[in-house]
């Protein structure tokens, strides 16, 4: 051990006998012409001598290339990979001749932390897998390749407790001042990855490679129905993550399909002759899997929330079981184990079929299902359903204040009410009232209706109608709190993270929104 690291060491701390300046130099004295007077019988003899000489040196050159150790062969490589300083070595990981080096590079965007795994061939080390990580952010950062099973990761905090890659442990490192530096080898392609923090809370990571986070995972809002569409009040909880996902109210159904991709929801009838939805994760021609609770296409984990077994909204078993003993409840550990370790040997998606799962694996289909089956796609909610959520008097301002633009219409109605109007705007993908409802004062202003209405496409507003009317449920039970200098900020709760919506009062003494909502 350490053994890569010494020869390393010594690479830095000597100069190198054969370096390209050296051998420039010596050429450079050998081949020099010694005096212009000299006569040119004696410069032929000088040159072949020189010749000679330096043939014989790049043979010691070659020589002493060929019978360095592995040792010295690696930390050359390291050398000229950039490395500044090795952090950790292993030799012998996963097979004979092989070796596994964690080493860091300052850069000039910051600390990189290098975790390389290479295998000793033909007398050379052959590079086989890296991955990389910054401790630029607090977000965690997985990276999973297939060639060697190499998971790692990096926290620029040390609240970590542990990291459970699989069934195993995974090895810790702090790195400096900057954080922990976490990896670990799995036979198992698509391992769970849990991150464990010293307060004893756990959560289930994605890999940074096949990172799904920036999907929105909300049900759709549809403006309004169009063609064959039409609605199913669905009841069962097949799709359930712990918030009446696609129960709340009807769903809408589109009958005419033109293609179907993964994570498509759609409206199957199952083999019991029931009706019931789930989401497309296979595809034909796709090769799907299931190991330990997490679904493998084509050889990659689907690291998404359907892509893993979850209940009721809890994706880590450690954590599900926690909350049954909290609750009082009685349970079977060892079957709720299996059902988050669920195991699904590989199966080919025929030209006629898809691979489907329900996000609540245990009350929904994980099965191959056929295009028979499928009545139709599952486009979300119509807005029309969901609008009674703002009041009759919310609704009523809206409608006055989008007909006459008149600021007067909210004369002493309070701050909360207004931006929950202003939500409805959103909610109905009128960006125009929405922006109307800015404030104009001074120095607040941050952009013109023109760059707004640009800003704000379509597609991005239909996006949007989930966000508003989350956001004005939450701010249902919000308190308004007046600051100096025209301001005031309205305070709520939002998936147990606290938030702020800024207001400003105008010159005539009304109240009208920030440009930002603040978090």
């Amino acid at each position: 051990m350490n053994k890569i690291k010494h020869e390393f060491d010594k690479l830095f701390s000597e100069e190198s006998r054969f370096s390209e300046a050296n051998e420039a130099r010596i050429m450079q004295e050998i081949t020099a012409r010694k005096n212009t007077s000299r006569k040119r019988s004696w410069q032929y003899p000088l040159i072949i001598c020189g010749s000679i000489v330096l043939i014989v040196l790049l043979a010691v050159i070659v020589s002493f290339e060929s019978n360095i150790s592995k040792e010295e062969s690696l930390a050359l490589w390291l050398q000229k990979s950039g490395a500044d300083e090795i952090l950790y070595e292993e030799m012998n990981v996963l097979q004979k001749e092989d070796a596994f080096i964690i080493y860091k590079v300052q850069t000039d965007s910051g600390l990189l932390v290098h975790a390389t795994y290479l295998i000793y061939q033909n007398s050379e080390w052959v590079f086989q897998d890296n991955c990389t990580n910054g401790f630029g952010t607090e977000d965690v950062i997985v990276h999973y390749r297939q060639s060697s099973n190499l998971y790692c990761g990096a926290v620029r905090s040390n609240s970590l407790k542990k990291v459970i890659v699989g069934q195993q442990k995974a090895k810790l490192l702090e790195v400096a001042n900057e954080g922990m530096f976490w990896f670990a080898f799995s036979k198992q392609p698509g391992a769970r990855v849990v991150y464990e923090y010293m307060d004893g809370s756990m959560q289930r990571m994605n890999s940074i490679e096949w990172s799904y986070t920036d999907i929105d995972d909300r049900v759709p809002v549809l403006g309004n129905m169009s063609g064959q569409q039409y609605k199913v009040q669905y009841t069962g909880n097949a799709m359930d993550r712990g918030n009446n996902e696609y129960t709340s109210y009807p769903i809408v159904v589109e009958p005419n399909i033109e293609k179907l991709n993964s994570g498509d929801v759609v409206y199957v009838n199952a083999e019991d002759g029931t009706k019931t939805i789930a989401r497309i994760v296979g595809l034909p021609g796709e090769k799907v899997a299931i190991h330990d609770g997490t679904i493998i296409v084509n050889t990659i984990s689907l690291d998404i929330y359907y892509g893993f077994a979850t209940q009721m909204g809890f994706d880590v078993f450690e954590v599900y079981i926690d909350k049954l003993k909290e609750d009082g409840a009685t349970f079977d550990e060892n079957e709720i184990r299996k059902y988050f370790f669920w195991n699904m040997d590989e199966l080919t998606v025929n030209a006629d079929e898809y691979f489907v799962a329900a996000d609540n694996w245990g009350h929904g289909m994980l099965s191959k299902i056929t295009d028979a089956q499928i009545i139709g796609k599952v486009l979300g909610y119509e807005a029309g359903e969901m609008a009674n959520e703002w009041t009759e008097t919310e609704r009523s301002l809206y409608d006055a204040f989008r007909e006459q633009n008149n600021m007067e219409i909210f004369r002493d109605v309070d701050p909360l009410t207004i931006a929950r109007v202003q939500l409805y705007a959103k909610f109905l993908a009128d960006e125009q009232t929405v922006y109307r409802l800015y404030t104009t004062r001074e120095n607040y202003s941050k952009w013109s209706e023109a760059e707004h209405m640009r800003q704000h496409t379509q597609v991005e507003a239909e996006s949007n109608r989930s966000w508003a009317f989350e956001m004005a449920k939450a701010m249902e039970n919000g308190t308004f709190k007046e600051l100096p200098d025209h301001g005031g900020v309205i305070l709520f709760t939002q998936n147990e993270s606290d938030m702020g919506y800024q207001m400003v009062r105008n010159e005539n003494g009304i109240w009208q929104v920030a440009f930002m909502p603040i978090q």
